[in-house]
């Protein structure tokens, strides 16, 4: 089977991360991206075409799928879709709702994947601890508290991309993940666009099937970095991160794992890109992660709801 010609659009902060991961991927080959060649010095004009508009990149180049790191790539997004390039794009998938909605249709109607970035999923850790939930290895869960904090020191928002949009979505669909889809939500410090424009910290606190509540915290804060579920259950508790797993009962640790080496989110993004690569070849259209996003969109829309009118709002 040939290899999947992928072009990746905006390549500074996340996208250079794509960049090695696709370089890195033997079914796959990077053909252009949108970004200044100088900051890649070991990448020829040979292997890669690079490009200052990325419609131009979608019109001269023959793209398998695109990758799009813009947060708001709306316009691209449909403009691939439209030229039946497969689509993964960096989270969310838009914003507001309606303009999600035209996306999903206009992915249906051409027959074409879209698909939303979810690397945690693929983490080792998180992974393990889907198994623990599902399996009620320590009991049924009663409740979880989560936080997603960026160091302000180390990543800041860089044009089109701000990482606690990125660490809120990928937090929240770990919840959705781990717990399903919540039925209630009550949320504070929300953006004016919904999606955490502008906001420095914040709260989400969830009410899901079973009587089991979570909440998670977010935020920028100098110096610290932390990404974490803690779950409490019938018979324990267990606290998940991107490198640790830890899990007690009544008589003491019985689960404990943890990842020295610092690839743990190149690696993730790796499994998911190349699943994203495998559903393309297989011309699966990945319906089942479409269906996903949007509810997502949906779930930050009603949290956007939940932060103006000061009161729980239902999910339905």
């Amino acid at each position: 089977m040939d290899r999947i010609r992928i072009g990746i659009i905006g390549v500074k902060g996340i996208g250079s991360v794509y960049m090695n991961v696709v370089r890195a991927i033997s079914d796959a080959r990077l053909v252009a991206v949108t970004g200044p060649q100088d900051a890649y010095p070991r990448v020829s004009e040979r292997d890669v075409r690079f490009f200052d508009d990325a419609l131009e990149m979608l019109e001269e180049t023959r793209l398998d799928a695109v990758i799009i790191t813009w947060q708001h790539g709306e316009e691209l997004v449909k403009e691939a879709l439209k030229r039946k390039i497969p689509v993964l794009k960096e989270p969310p998938l838009a914003y507001p709702v309606e303009v999600a909605e035209n996306l999903v249709e206009v992915a249906r109607e051409n027959k074409v994947t879209l698909m939303v970035s979810t690397p945690r999923r693929y983490t080792t850790m998180f992974q393990h601890a889907k198994r623990i939930i599902d399996e009620n290895v320590v009991g049924g869960v009663l409740m979880a508290r989560g936080c997603g904090i960026v160091d302000s020191t180390r990543f800041r928002v860089e044009g089109d991309f701000d990482p606690l949009v990125s660490t809120v979505y990928g937090m929240l669909d770990l919840y959705l993940w781990f717990f399903g889809k919540p039925l209630k939500i009550y949320s504070s410090c929300i953006g004016e666009q919904g999606l955490l424009s502008g906001c420095k910290k914040g709260l989400f606190n969830l009410h899901f099937q079973n009587d089991v509540i979570g909440s998670l915290v977010f935020g920028y804060s100098a110096g610290m970095q932390e990404e974490n579920i803690v779950v409490y259950f019938e018979k324990g508790t267990m606290l998940a991160s991107w490198n640790e797993l830890h899990v007690q009962n009544s008589a003491g640790s019985i689960i404990t794992r943890e990842l020295k080496i610092g690839r743990y989110f190149q690696d993730a993004l790796r499994l998911q890109v190349e699943r994203f690569i495998r559903i393309v070849q297989t011309r699966n259209r990945g319906e089942r992660d479409l269906k996903e996003a949007l509810n997502m969109v949906k779930i930050l829309d009603l949290a956007l709801k939940s932060c103006r009118e000061g009161r729980e709002v239902a999910i339905p």
